[in-house]
């Protein structure tokens, strides 16, 4: 039998692929490192790669450093037959008649070496690392996978799809399980959580996991080297790049300085009001969402429109719960909410600043999720939608009142405007990070110590101030402002 072999090359953070030379290898530079080797002939090598330091298990988003939790790239192939694509990856652990199969070689994969994946999915021990835009440390998990039963002159399209598998981690523990699939390659995650449910919607909004994929075409013809059984080699054209990214959004929210009395923003009387909770609202949502998004007719925007037109409560801060000074009898129109740091409240039985549902970051390496004293934090991924759904601004803070009555509302700007956009009708993006206050690392407040623009920036509710940078993993990162 002919040994038709590529080894393909994926990259599980939203950085870019591009062929090098062995020495090129690991090299970093400055806009991504180099992550693919051209071995010989059509060969890839496939990496996952992570930064900087700190462990954790499946990740809740604590900031918006350049981190993931993707331990399994499940790999598929298509061939072109003039008309459609038809899916040709073997099932189970042998490569099937007229089909390909994926052989593990070797590295930093936990399959067992020179032996068939089975249903092409290749897994790797979970440990999930961290760095701060900018840093330029880079850990490349590299495993050489040999693809078998390639034929000549036929174009092929492989799919690369990263995700965390781990205890059948949301959206799915195996690609089959993803849900509705298609030719091309894509596929819909069949999300079946209701996050606007009364019951259970604060905590399912957490449970959404990133998703990574890619996709790479490329054409076959018949080499003028043979393998060692004396048969010719089958190699492609041109060496198919792969680029693994996020196919959701990610926002946090951080605030400081939160008011405990407010008048009603309509009401001319005067009269103030306690201020119970502080929401985060979308003018929109999404019910679900297709990947890879660089498959579909715009990229930017995966996600399915939900067919209701409602917005969508994406945090909610109830300070009858975390404020240590919510029932205190000197408040004053002066006074601010105060909050017990994380260590105080585990001790003081409050609840500690967060949103509901969300949790923090479980480090496996001593390390801990850390804040500045008397801010709040939330954080998730959501999922994409365009700007035109709804009606004004895409998203704005909502303060409440004892009875749930609205007081104030003020709008959440960004200095990224797309076009046809403003600062306040502008869109959720697919692997765009949404920033309401800025914290670049989870373990510190200072990721860098010679470095002040780094450090951690909480909104101050009094001010309007917008501070926009750019992340070097998510492909935007919105520092939002408020009006």
């Amino acid at each position: 039998m002919k040994k038709n072999y590529l080894l393909l090359a994926a990259f599980a953070s939203a950085l870019t692929f591009a062929a090098c030379s062995n020495d090129e290898l690991g090299e970093i530079n400055q806009n991504p490192p180099i992550a693919t080797e051209v071995v010989e002939g059509a060969t890839f090598e496939i990496a996952i790669s992570n930064q900087g330091v700190g462990t954790k298990a499946t990740r809740p988003m604590g900031s918006s450093a350049a981190d993931n939790n993707v331990n399994t790239i499940a790999l598929k192939a298509y061939k072109w037959d003039g008309t459609t694509w038809n899916d040709v990856t073997s099932s189970g652990a042998t490569q099937e008649e007229n089909k390909v199969a994926f052989k593990y070689v070797s590295g930093a994969a936990t399959n067992a070496e020179n032996t068939i994946i089975s249903n092409g999915i290749l897994t790797y021990n979970e440990d999930m690392e961290e760095s701060v835009p900018g840093d330029q440390q880079h850990i490349n998990k590299k495993a050489k996978v040999e693809v078998v039963g390639l034929e000549t002159n036929t174009t092929y399209q492989f799919v690369a799809y990263g995700y965390n598998g781990t205890s059948n981690a949301y959206p799915y523990g195996t690609l089959t399980g993803a849900g509705e699939g298609f030719a091309t390659g894509v596929f819909k995650a069949a999300m079946n959580l209701d996050f606007n449910d009364a019951t259970s919607g604060e905590a399912n909004k957490y449970k959404m996991e990133e998703i990574f994929a890619a996709y790479a075409n490329a054409k076959t013809v018949t080499s003028e080297k043979t393998d060692a059984e004396g048969n010719p080699e089958i190699v492609f054209t041109v060496t198919p790049t792969l680029e693994l990214t996020r196919q959701v959004a990610g926002m946090l929210a951080y605030f400081q300085h939160i008011p405990t009395y407010l008048p009603e923003q309509n009401n001319a009387d005067g009269q103030l009001y306690k201020v119970k909770k502080l929401q985060v609202i979308a003018n929109h949502t999404s019910s679900d969402f297709y990947f890879p998004a660089v498959l579909l007719e715009d990229e930017d925007f995966n996600g399915v429109p939900s067919t209701q037109d409602d917005e969508d409560v994406l945090m909610t801060f109830d300070f009858s719960n975390i404020a240590k000074n919510y029932n205190a009898d000197d408040l004053s129109s002066n006074s601010e909410w105060e909050f017990y740091n994380i260590s105080e409240s585990s001790e003081s039985g409050y609840a500690s600043p967060f949103a509901e549902g969300y949790s923090t970051p479980q480090y496996t390496d001593g390390n801990s999720f850390k804040m500045v004293d008397g801010a709040i934090f939330g954080a998730r991924y959501l999922l994409p939608y365009d700007k035109h759904y709804g009606e004004g601004t895409t998203l704005k803070l909502r303060f409440l009142g004892e009875s749930d009555q609205v007081l104030q509302e003020r709008d959440v700007t960004t200095a990224n405007i797309p076009n046809g956009g403003t600062m306040y009708a502008y869109d959720i993006r697919c692997n765009n990070f949404y920033s309401i206050g800025q914290k670049l690392a989870t373990d510190t407040t200072d990721p860098d110590p010679d470095d002040p623009d780094d450090d951690d920036e909480p909104i101050d509710l009094r001010s309007n101030d917008i501070n926009v940078r750019i992340n070097d993993a998510w492909a935007v990162l919105h520092n939002m402002g408020i009006e």
